[in-house]
């Protein structure tokens, strides 16, 4: 039970981590492609 609550911890640290560099990537490829304005 330990374990499996340990890989879904380590298997959600990894998605977050994913999702927020494919965040960065889209919001720096859009700054780089367009002069608008965004909030940060």
């Amino acid at each position: 039970m330990d374990n499996a609550g340990q890989w879904g911890e380590e298997a959600l640290q990894l998605t977050m981590v994913n999702t927020m560099n494919q965040w960065v990537k889209e919001s720096t490829r859009w700054r780089e492609g367009k002069n608008h304005c965004y909030l940060t």
